[in-house]
Parts: C-alpha cells; sequence; structure tokens
C-alpha cells in the first residue's frame, strides 16, 4: 500500500495520509528543498524467498540461486558462489530482479546486518529477504540507504530472530532527487577507501594506546635490570662482594641441611673483556649470551647461583580440605588475586612449604608466569607454583621484577601441551646482579613509576 504525504506551509511539519487518516510524521533531521519524506513502500517493494527442492536445482543453468552464506560476498554484490545452485524450472518461482537488495530475515545471521545487491536476476532462500526499487530509483543509492538501517532493532523472537517486516516497512526515509542520488553514490564511493583506510590507522592507533602501558611497563622492568634506572653509587658494596656473600650463606644452610647442594654449581668471571663460566671443570665463553651490558660494579651470575627455588607437588583430595584445617594449599593462578594470596583450600600434610616473603611464580597452566610475594605466614604449593625462597641478602621486590622482566624469554622455553616454564630454564637464566643498596634504590624507583604507568 502506497503512504501519501501532504506538508502544510504552517509550521513546516510533515504530515502522512493513510486514507481519510492525516497524521504528523515523527522525523529525525530537516532535509533539503527538493528531497521528500517516504516509507520503503512509497519507492519499491519488499518479497520474500523461497527454498527450493532438491529436485529443482541443477549444476547448470541461467537463473542463480542464492542463500545467506553467498551474502559474504567481496565487496557489496553478490553473485554466484556455488556451481550447484542453478533453477532447472525458473518460471514457476518467485525470482528478484538484478539491483534487488538482499538482507537476512530470520536466524543468526539477522544480527550480522549484512546486506548486498544481486548482480544477476535470481530467486533467494527461505531466510533471505528482498527490497526492490523501482526502477526510476538509484539502485546502489538504495542499498547504501538500507546499510544504514540496522535490523536488530526489528527482529521479534528470541529462538528464532525474524525481521519484524511490518516495523521495517514504517521506516521513515529522507528521499532525494534521482540525479542527486546518483551524485550522493559517486561521493560515497569516492569516501569509502578513505573511510577504509581511516579504520584501518584508528584501529592500529587503538592498538597502540592499549598496549602502550604494558609496553612502557616492559620497557621500565627492562631498564631497570639494565642498570640505567637509578645512577650507581661508588660507595655501594660491589656486587662481587654481595655474591660471596651469598655463597657463604647458602654453604651455611646446606651444613645445617636446609637446602641441597648444587651439583653443578656454575662460576661466571671476567676475563680479558669478555665474560666466562665455569662448570663442571669446564670453561665457556658466554658473550654470545649476554643480551646486554651491565654497570661496573654489577655482576652476571646463573638465577640459581643467587637464589633458593622450592617445587611444589600435588595433592591427592583426600589430603586437602576447604575446612580451614591445617596450613593453606596454593595449587595455581587462581588463588593470585590483586597482589595478593586468596586461600581457598588447607592441608593438614604440608611437605612443600612456602614462607611470607617468598616470590611465588606460577609455572604452569593458563596463569604462567605470573609471580607474587607472599602474604601468608606459611602455604603448601602444588606443582603449578614455584618458590624463591626469601633472602635477606638480596631485595626480594627486585628479584620479582626480575622475574617480571624475563617472562617473555621463559615463555620461549616452554615445553609440553600444558603451557608452562621449567625448573631448568628459571636456575637457569643470566641474572644481572646489582649491589644491594642499588637493587633498594631500583625497588624505590620502580614504586613510584609503575602507579603512573597504571594511570595512563
Amino acid at each position: 500500500m502506497l503512504f501519501f504525504k501532504q506538508c502544510p506551509v504552517s509550521y513546516n511539519t510533515p504530515y502522512e495520509k493513510i486514507g481519510d487518516e492525516v497524521r504528523s510524521l515523527v522525523v529525525p533531521f530537516d532535509i533539503p528543498d527538493g528531497w521528500v519524506w517516504i516509507h520503503p513502500t512509497d519507492v519499491g517493494y519488499f518479497g520474500s524467498g523461497k527454498t527450493p527442492a532438491p529436485d529443482q536445482l541443477s549444476k547448470f543453468g541461467t537463473v542463480p540461486y542464492f542463500k545467506v552464506a553467498d551474502m559474504n560476498a567481496a565487496g557489496n554484490e553478490v553473485y554466484l558462489c556455488n556451481s550447484n545452485s542453478f533453477l532447472k524450472a525458473p518460471d514457476p518461482m518467485k525470482l528478484f530482479s538484478k539491483g534487488a537488495v538482499v538482507y537476512p530475515k530470520n536466524g543468526g545471521a539477522v544480527f550480522t546486518n549484512k546486506k548486498r545487491i544481486l548482480g544477476q536476476d535470481s530467486l533467494v532462500d527461505l531466510n533471505t529477504g528482498c527490497y526492490t526499487p523501482f526502477s526510476q530509483m538509484d539502485e546502489k543509492f538504495f542499498y547504501y540507504l538500507f546499510s544504514t538501517v540496522d535490523f536488530q532493532k526489528y527482529y521479534k523472537g528470541t529462538a528464532l530472530p525474524t525481521v519484524d517486516m511490518d516495523a521495517v516497512q514504517e521506516i521513515v526515509w529522507a528521499l532525494p532527487p534521482l540525479t542527486e542520488q546518483r551524485r550522493i553514490v559517486t561521493a560515497i564511493e569516492l569516501t569509502l577507501p578513505l573511510i577504509g583506510k581511516y579504520e584501518e590507522t584508528h584501529s592500529q592507533l587503538s592498538h597502540l594506546q592499549d598496549s602502550f602501558p604494558e609496553a612502557l611497563k616492559k620497557s621500565i622492568l627492562q631498564e631497570a635490570v639494565q642498570g640505567k634506572l637509578v645512577p650507581q653509587d661508588p660507595s655501594d658494596e660491589p656486587a662481587e662482594a654481595l655474591l660471596e656473600r651469598i655463597r657463604v650463606e647458602k654453604q651455611w644452610l646446606i651444613k645445617e641441611g636446609k637446602i641441597k647442594k648444587d651439583k653443578h654449581e656454575s662460576v661466571i668471571f671476567k676475563r680479558d673483556n669478555s665474560h666466562y663460566e665455569k662448570l663442571d671443570g669446564v670453561e665457556c665463553c658466554i658473550d654470545n649470551e649476554l643480551l646486554f651490558e651491565i654497570p661496573e660494579n654489577w655482576c652476571w651470575v646463573r638465577f640459581g647461583t643467587a637464589i633458593t627455588l622450592l617445587s611444589g607437588t600435588d595433592f591427592a583430595p583426600d589430603e586437602y580440605n576447604s575446612a580451614g584445617k591445617g596450613i593453606a594449599y596454593i595449587t595455581g593462578a587462581s588463588n593470585i588475586v590483586d597482589s595478593q594470596i586468596r586461600v581457598n583450600r588447607w592441608t593438614e600434610s604440608p611437605r612443600q612449604i612456602t614462607h611470607a616473603g617468598d616470590i611465588l611464580l606460577v609455572c604452569k597452566g593458563s596463569g604462567y608466569g605470573k609471580t607474587v610475594i607472599c602474604n601468608i605466614k606459611q602455604a603448601h604449593i602444588a606443582r603449578q607454583i614455584m618458590a624463591v625462597q626469601k633472602c635477606n641478602l638480596l631485595d626480594m621486590q627486585y628479584i620479582k621484577l626480575f622475574l617480571d622482566s624475563s617472562f617473555d624469554l621463559l615463555k620461549t622455553k616452554g615445553q609440553g601441551v600444558i603451557p608452562g616454564i621449567d625448573r631448568t630454564s628459571v636456575l637457569h637464566l643470566l641474572f644481572p646482579l646489582p649491589p644491594l643498596n642499588e637493587q633498594h634504590r631500583i625497588v624505590q624507583r620502580i614504586e613510584e613509576l609503575l602507579p603512573l604507568v597504571k594511570g595512563l
């Protein structure tokens, strides 16, 4: 049914007349002189598709049959995608003319908002609707006009969303003269490549903005472990002397039976402006392993030389409880929330015990690489966790930031089907050891900078 408009001069308010009823027309904006307000059926007509029986289809023919899936074709036109989809006998079928706008009418595709122009006279399937503008209209103008329609606003039903065509037919469009329709189409098609480039650039910029804080954090941590974040103090005890004190303390702990002796102890030293490692009595130059230079009063060591690493072990279900009996049982990344340990399991038979001040490193599962300084008195750790045990000769916050800065490197050494970090890779890390006082200064500077980065 056609709608007729009358536009009284007074107040410039548009009206529409349906039979004997006259009602005001709600319009979204003002239009230029020479344009008119219309409903879609004033200048075209809607049609519904039909799905032919299999015996009505052939590999050969002149009239194609299109499905919603064919609307994925590149560009804005639908051309034949499936060579099996020709009609044997098109006469009884309801055909749509080349240039009709096709759109998903029901099903999940309604939400994709896809629209295309038929490239050939065709039949479309049951899930597809068509709008055919009258011959006096520019077909591409109506394609772009339809592209402004969000069909999600017009669907009904939940199990099988269906476009409410009664509501769609009530859409109000602004119609320009034919020559202006064509000028608009030309302007749009000149602009679209620029819009595409803008979208690409905007997407890249958004990605940079989203990733910048994390990239800046990594950069700050890298500066910290290279000795570039704070100035060196000549009065600091050199790292070589600190390392010797760490070795003495480890020897005492071995003697007390608190830790095991490293059967393959590494000793790194400098000779002739090169770095060498002595391992199992064999010396080897390691210059090609050193990724950056460190200050004169720092020294390179294997991480396992400076720290003691405790690996966890799992419990059977009957060895832990959720009733708070015993000590905490830490199983993985889910126990680390907002840099705190959250306990939901306990055990009365702990074996691998971590203490307050240790650094917990998630070494298995989806959250691997996550670190936290243990903030509870003691806990048993599962095999998804390793603990760098607290050492009074090291600033444990500095050790944590070193591990955080090393995550990408450790990730490249991950093994197995489940993402993870193995014990040997952690112990074998080359660790740039600063003087203890400089460790404190680095941590203090990091604590000043990271809140600023987080706020970006």
